[in-house]
Parts: structure tokens; sequence; C-alpha cells
């Protein structure tokens, strides 16, 4: 089977539709794939199974944060309902 690549614009658009600032930053910095090859000196691709792997992980990275996130928030809102029941509490004993 023949493996489709892709050009800068796939590639970015797979990361998110950002910048060319952000994406090369992002290349240097690990947060996205290096290139799989180079079609001439300046120009980069990617193939299917690397971008399609990068956004699977970016998918489950999303997932995590939001499962941390919403855990956070029952922790906040378990909190917030007991200070509400030591006012009331205070309150009444007033």
């Amino acid at each position: 089977m023949v493996e489709k690549l892709h050009r800068i614009k796939a590639a970015k658009e797979a990361g998110g539709y950002i910048s060319d600032s952000e994406f090369y930053e992002a290349i240097k910095e690990g947060r996205f794939p290096k290139p799989d090859g180079y079609i001439g000196p300046r120009s980069p691709f990617w193939t299917e199974t690397t971008l399609r792997d990068h956004q699977r992980r970016l998918l489950n990275e999303m997932q995590a944060d939001l499962a941390a996130d919403t855990e956070l928030n029952r922790a906040r809102a378990k909190r917030a309902e007991g200070r509400r029941r030591v006012r009331q509490a205070d309150q009444k004993a007033a």
C-alpha cells in the first residue's frame, strides 16, 4: 500500500492550525513530529501514519487534561458545598 505524504499545510492543520513560527517551534521542542523526509532542500513531508499518531497523542493528552479538570472541578464543588454548610450552621447558631 502506498502511503499518502503530507506537506507543511496539511501537517500544520493536523497540529491545530498554528502559525508558521509556532509550527517550527513545536517541531524544535518535540511537540510535533519531525518530518519523515524532504522533497528538495526546503520541502519537508510527513506520512499519514505519522500525522495520525500525532493526532491520536494530542487527543489522548486533551482527554487526560479534561479528566483532570473535571476532577478538580468536583473537588472545588465539594469544598464549596462544605463551606456553604458551615456558613448555614453558623447563621442558624447565631
